[in-house]
């Protein structure tokens, strides 16, 4: 049995982003359990500085669907899996599982109906009022019985197929709600290795009483990351007297940057590092003494999670302001005390409080070590290969 690992998407075409990372990651721990692995991504743009170990098959926008069910029919046999990254329904898409659901595995990495939703919304926001039959349908599909390709389409897709991967539980339960019988496994997003260290090598201290850096990585400016509950509370946020605190947001940059850039209050201050190179940001976040998890996917109706970039902070060492329930603490309990926890709501964080929990916690350095301790049982891939080959098997029978 061979896995094609497959994405309809343009996530990795860059070497150095965090879902190639992942992805790659879980290819090389299933190739470790003697599975044959090989990872394809499709998409209309050029890999310019795409990895070696990824397959790239380009395509233009009007032959997309021809081109990939061309490249199945010369590639695939019928004792193989074709893992896919859910790529949201449609009716193309649903064709393509009418002819090889029965090899169709799905990874799903987000309540889709939701998220789809909130886009039609957004969509539908931007455009101008029309005095036309079209506008007002659009209208009341998207605002009044929230209908979308999703809710036309995905409960057929999911029937269609073999079973699903699902990155969190509440997923999985979402999954099987939109069709009973779906099969699913949780695999919580991870990564390839954590190196434990004993945290003695982390940047000078100085005081952590007195001055704290923090970090938020944004890979987007999607509402779920909530930088305007972080706004709002470090606007209010109690004064810190004599200490100060300075946060870092990566990944952010041009005219939204602007917004935070140099703010300044109570003791507290921003800047905006625009984006870095992997390797990069692999180094930086050991400056940190807290990284700032995804504060409001209580916006799209997400009360359990596991970013990519918390995987990332972990690794690191790095303890985590937590707004969800994180789906390796969840599986993991030693892993969740290590980080700190915040109501899953819009109410303002505690800045004060959270300081004073670093303060008194990452005073010990070692403690650095102990959560990559943690988070090496928790979130290396290998802790999971054995299982996830053992659930393929099962569903290709």
């Amino acid at each position: 049995m061979k896995i094609f690992i497959v994405h309809f998407s343009h996530f990795l075409l860059s070497s150095g982003s965090g879902v190639t990372e992942k992805t790659l990651a879980v290819a090389q721990a299933l190739r470790r359990r003697e599975g044959d692995v090989q990872v394809v991504n499709f998409s209309s743009k050029i890999a310019r500085d795409g990895h070696d170990q990824v397959t790239f098959v380009h395509y233009q926008m009007h032959n997309k669907w021809e081109v990939i069910a061309h490249w199945l029919e010369t590639n695939v046999s019928n004792k193989d899996i074709v893992w896919i990254r859910y790529p949201f329904a449609d009716k193309h898409f649903l064709q393509l599982t009418q002819r090889w659901g029965k090899q169709i595995v799905l990874e799903h990495n987000t309540i889709e109906t939701q998220e789809v939703l909130l886009l039609q919304k957004k969509s539908f926001n931007r455009l101008p009022f029309q005095w036309r039959k079209s506008y007002f349908i659009y209208f009341f599909q998207t605002w009044i019985l929230n209908n979308t390709n999703e809710t036309r389409y995905g409960h057929q897709i999911l029937k269609n197929v073999l079973g699903g991967i699902c990155v969190t539980h509440e997923i999985a339960q979402f999954e099987r709600y939109r069709y009973n019988a779906y099969v699913t496994m949780v695999l919580p997003n991870g990564v390839e290795k954590v190196l434990v260290n004993d945290g003695q090598d982390r940047r000078p201290l100085g005081d952590i009483n007195v001055h704290q850096k923090w970090v938020m990585v944004i890979g987007s400016l999607a509402d779920w990351h909530g930088l305007d509950r972080l706004e709002k509370s470090l606007e209010k946020a109690t004064s810190l007297g004599h200490r100060s605190l300075n946060i870092d947001i990566i990944g952010l940059q041009g005219e939204p940057a602007e917004k935070y850039q140099g703010f300044k209050k109570n003791g507290i201050t921003i800047q905006c590092l625009g984006k870095l190179q992997p390797q990069e940001l692999e180094t930086k976040l050991w400056e940190y003494d807290l990284a700032i998890g995804s504060l409001a996917l209580y916006k799209i109706g997400i009360k359990e999670a596991c970013p990519l970039k918390v995987r990332e902070y972990w690794k690191a060492g790095t303890p985590v302001l937590l707004a969800y329930r994180d789906t390796a603490c969840m599986e993991h309990p030693l892993l969740g005390e290590f980080n700190y926890s915040i109501p899953n709501s819009g109410s303002l964080i505690k800045v004060k409080d959270v300081f004073d929990w670093v303060a008194e916690r990452y005073g010990d350095r070692s403690n650095h070590g102990r959560l990559q301790q943690a988070a090496k049982a928790a979130i290396e891939y290998d802790s999971k290969a054995h299982e996830l080959m053992i659930f393929l098997r099962k569903l290709k029978g």
